[in-house]
């Protein structure tokens, strides 16, 4: 399977996204996910802000950060160890896919709601 059809795939989640549920879901699972990973999470939410990311960067965006955000996925986020892998790798590809439309701007913010987060 290709990755353009895996990001489809993923792009079905995108309707669970919300501010909201992203903001509750990072809270609930900071320590499990670490903070590099916790950090990817923001870096693609506030990529979203940038106007010139293409739509179909955009739609990946949005899916990964659903699929984040739901508790029960392919691998339940509530099976010790494992459970939030598959999260953790549907971020790291999404940040790999949107490489070329993250700016300093967006890793900036991650970085001062982290800091605000934990000092």
């Amino acid at each position: 399977m290709n990755i353009d059809k895996i990001f489809q795939k993923i792009d079905n989640y995108s309707r669970h996204f919300s501010d909201k549920a992203l903001w509750d879901k990072a809270a609930r699972v900071a320590k499990k996910i670490g903070y590099e990973t916790l950090r990817s999470v923001l870096i693609l939410f506030y990529t979203l802000e940038n106007p010139q990311v293409p739509a179909k960067v955009r739609a990946v965006i949005l899916g990964a950060l659903g699929y984040f955000i739901l508790p029960v996925d392919l691998i339940p986020d509530f099976i010790p160890v494992v459970g939030m892998s598959d999260d953790i790798a549907i971020v790291a590809a999404a940040i790999a896919y949107a490489a070329m439309y993250i700016t300093q701007e967006a890793k900036d913010k991650a970085d001062a709601k982290l800091k605000t987060w934990f000092g």
